[in-house]
């Protein structure tokens, strides 16, 4: 779940737990929690509401993620463990 698109701990550091990750999606820092996380949720926290259409789909890249899977490309319906300080990159692509 998410915590928010902010600069810093929503939470002032009190409610820091262990499921709380600091991220980086498309430059900007988040904090989330959540042990994992899913393609669907990246593209939220990267676009807010935007869906994909019938002529733009999105693409997920991540770097600096868990050792057994530190970067590549996310797929709709799979999720990835998460670390402090993954980064993700999401781009609109439009369909020819």
């Amino acid at each position: 779940m998410t915590v928010g698109n902010q600069e810093e701990d929503p939470s002032g550091g009190k409610n820091a737990g262990s499921d709380c990750r600091a991220i980086v999606v498309n430059g900007r820092k988040c904090v989330v929690r959540s042990e994992d996380v899913g393609f669907d949720q990246v593209v939220r926290l990267a676009f807010g509401g935007e869906e994909p259409t019938h002529s733009r789909s999105m693409s997920v890249t991540y770097r600096r993620g868990p050792a057994t899977a530190a970067e590549g490309i996310l797929s709709h319906y799979q999720r990835i463990p998460l670390i402090d300080g993954e980064e993700f990159i999401v781009t609109r692509t439009d369909k020819s």
